[in-house]
């Protein structure tokens, strides 16, 4: 998984030109770390405003995503959307 992607995910720390930026992991989501599984990303905001697609998740006014995971070990799915 990217660390941009975990960042959000599960929180955590980034620096960055110098600052360390802090990030709360998701709210109320509890996602699991899993050591074999499969991840899906949809980032749903670059959908709606393809002029900042290319732009760092991180830096952008807000998070408009759907995110899944499989664990393999459990044989659980789960799926998360979040709008900010």
């Amino acid at each position: 998984m990217q660390k941009v992607l975990k960042l959000i995910i599960y929180g955590g720390e980034l620096k960055k030109d110098g600052n360390y930026y802090v990030y709360e992991p998701l709210p109320d989501y509890n996602i699991p770390k899993t050591k074999n599984g499969i991840y899906y990303f949809k980032d749903r905001f670059a959908e709606n405003y393809p002029e900042e697609a290319d732009t760092n998740i991180n830096d952008r006014a807000a998070y408009n995503i759907t995110f899944a995971l499989f664990d393999l070990d459990t044989n659980k799915l789960y799926i998360y959307k979040l709008d900010t």
